[in-house]
C-alpha cells in the first residue's frame, strides 16, 4: 500500500501542488444552497418592505426598489408617499442617501 510508503510521502512533500491538482483536491460544492439563500433573502426583504400600516402592494415595492437601484423610471405612476415610505424603510439604519 502506498499509504505506508515513506518514499512516496517524501516525494509528495517535495513537490508543490499546482493549481489543477489543488483544485482537484478541494471538495466541490453545489451552488444551490447559496442561490436558495439569496432568493429567500430577497423575498424576506420584499415582504418586509411591503407589509406594514401603509398597505403598499408588493408589486409597487418591487417597482420602487428597482427604479431606485437601476435609475430607470419604473415607479412614475406610484404616489410619492409610497416611494418615500419604501425607500426610507429599505434604507433604515444605513448610510445611503435618501
Amino acid at each position: 500500500m502506498k499509504l505506508f510508503d515513506r518514499t512516496a510521502q517524501a516525494d509528495a512533500r517535495r513537490e508543490p501542488m499546482t493549481a489543477p491538482s489543488l483544485a482537484a483536491a478541494l471538495p466541490r460544492r453545489s451552488p444551490w444552497p447559496l442561490a436558495l439563500a439569496l432568493v429567500l433573502l430577497l423575498a424576506a426583504v420584499l415582504l418586509g418592505a411591503a407589509v406594514g400600516p401603509a398597505g403598499i402592494p408588493l408589486d409597487a415595492v418591487v417597482r420602487i426598489i428597482l427604479s431606485r437601484l437601476s435609475g430607470a423610471d419604473l415607479a412614475s405612476g406610484l404616489p410619492r408617499q409610497w416611494q418615500d415610505i419604501v425607500w426610507r424603510s429599505a434604507c433604515r439604519g444605513s448610510s445611503w442617501p435618501a
